[in-house]
């Protein structure tokens, strides 16, 4: 497995919030002000993002991007993101590829974020629901590989920390047609 810098220790009494999700800008779109108050309040934050999100739009308000920057950018958006939220910490990449993660091998993927899991010891977790909100097939997979990532994770005496799932209002959901019950609504 890999190993992961964490850039200062935690405290065993320190929340931490470990905030997982597919993409560089999930964080922001689904936890943007769970993050800003956890920060705000003395927590630690580590963001954790499964890919670098290089096959997404490229480039917004006139900003054009070639296809092979696309990563480096994305990943300096959420770096700056980070410094924006005020987050002592930098974010972490699993390193999978963007549009691949329903093909990732699940052990080797739960291994991979439980290794990040035992370095920066998440009192709580956010990610995607169990559909992803709105249903992208990364959101989904990367669902189920944190889901059981945190179950393995609780086995532990010492560790018990809460999993959270982004969520929509209504008037979100109604806005954007999408079919959510459950957790994320």
């Amino acid at each position: 497995l890999e190993s992961y810098p964490v850039e200062s220790s935690i405290q065993a009494s320190q929340v931490c919030l470990l905030v997982i999700f597919a993409h560089p800008d999930d964080e922001t779109t689904l936890s943007g002000s769970t993050m800003a108050m956890y920060a705000a309040s003395g927590a630690a934050v580590q963001i954790l993002s499964a890919t670098r999100g290089e096959q997404g739009g490229l480039g917004t308000g006139g900003r054009k991007i070639r296809r092979e920057d696309l990563a480096a950018v994305r990943e300096e958006e959420l770096r700056r993101v980070s410094r924006h939220y005020r987050l002592e910490r930098s974010p972490l990449f699993l390193g999978y590829n963007d549009q691949e993660l329903a093909v990732v091998n699940h052990e080797e993927g739960v291994r991979k974020i439980l290794n990040v899991m035992f370095h920066v010891k998440p009192t709580a977790g956010i990610t995607h629901g169990p559909k992803g909100l709105g249903g992208h097939p990364d959101h989904i997979a990367l669902h189920f590989l944190v889901r059981d990532a945190f179950s393995h994770y609780k086995k532990s005496p010492t560790h018990a920390p809460r999993l959270l799932y982004a969520a929509a209002s209504q008037d979100i959901i109604e806005a954007w047609d999408i079919d959510l019950d459950g957790p994320e609504a």
